[in-house]
């Protein structure tokens, strides 16, 4: 799993226990104080907040004895505009891979879902060789109009030895994947990531890069990036 950044690292106590009391108390406790040490929150109700509404995105399919169902691990998501793209693991293994990479996408800003299965990856989706797939990770590249979906390849056993890049115009209709980089030898690949430029006054407008370690080498960083929107990719 991969976790961000988060700007509390940085932000005084004062500001973490103001936010705090708005998560406690409501918006309107975090923002009135008269000075004296005394806020709103003291003399006003907790307000309550408001109901959650969870929607189910995707179900796992599969029924392969070797993999552990109804799990759907590592989720990432991507916004541009009102179109929203995620992508997770579908089936996971216990020793780290899952039966395919599935998707879902909303073109509403998450108020209805569609969703499917990457194809080509591996043998339980469309028509694919591995024997399991990683790590899936999702980028939009602007310039180009395309949806790049990304996830390390795992030809057998457990050790993760490609990365590819599935890419769609419209973030529902998926093509078969395109190869970023092959393993040679004893390497092994871990730890993948995907972005694009999105800046239109940036000289690099369009160029995406995809990322990942290898482990056999001490956890090395390498890149490759592409200039057409995924459709071939640089050596790393």
């Amino acid at each position: 799993m991969r976790l961000r950044a988060h700007p509390f690292r940085s932000t005084p106590l004062a500001a973490l226990l103001l936010a705090a009391s708005a998560i406690t108390a409501g918006p309107a406790a975090a923002l009135a104080s008269d000075g004296s040490g005394t806020s709103a929150a003291a003399t006003s109700a907790p307000v309550a907040p408001a109901a959650a509404t969870l929607t189910r995105l995707f179900t796992d399919p599969y029924t392969n004895s070797a993999a552990e169902h109804a799990t759907e691990v590592e989720p990432d998501i991507y916004a541009w505009g009102n179109t929203l793209v995620a992508d997770f693991q579908v089936g996971r293994f216990s020793g780290g891979g899952a039966d395919d990479i599935g998707w879902a996408t909303s073109i509403d800003g998450g108020t209805s879902w569609t969703h499917g299965y990457l194809p080509g990856i591996t043998t339980f989706q469309g028509g694919g060789s591995c024997a399991r797939v990683s790590d899936p990770t999702v980028a939009y590249d602007p310039k180009y109009g395309v949806w790049l979906a990304q996830g390390l390849d795992i030809a057998a056993g457990i050790n993760a030895d490609g990365v590819s890049v599935n890419s769609s115009s419209n973030g529902t209709t998926w093509a078969n994947p395109v190869s970023v980089a092959k393993a040679t030898g004893s390497e092994g690949f871990d730890k993948d990531w995907i972005t694009c430029d999105t800046t239109a006054t940036s000289p690099h407008y369009g160029n995406c890069y995809s990322e990942w370690d290898i482990t056999s080498s001490g956890d090395q960083v390498v890149m490759s990036t592409s200039t057409d929107g995924g459709k071939t990719w640089s050596a790393p």
